[in-house]
């Protein structure tokens, strides 16, 4: 993942004042899929 991800993310997250979990059910991902593109795996 780039960093220009990971960062867009994490804005786009906070902006919306959600969790992980709740972009993640947003998603249909799991909440540790949010957490590993969030640390950039």
């Amino acid at each position: 993942m780039t960093s220009a991800f990971v960062n867009r993310l994490k804005v786009f997250r906070a902006e919306r004042d959600w969790t992980q979990a709740d972009l993640a059910e947003r998603l249909g991902v799991s909440r540790q899929t949010i957490q590993a593109l969030e640390k950039g795996r």
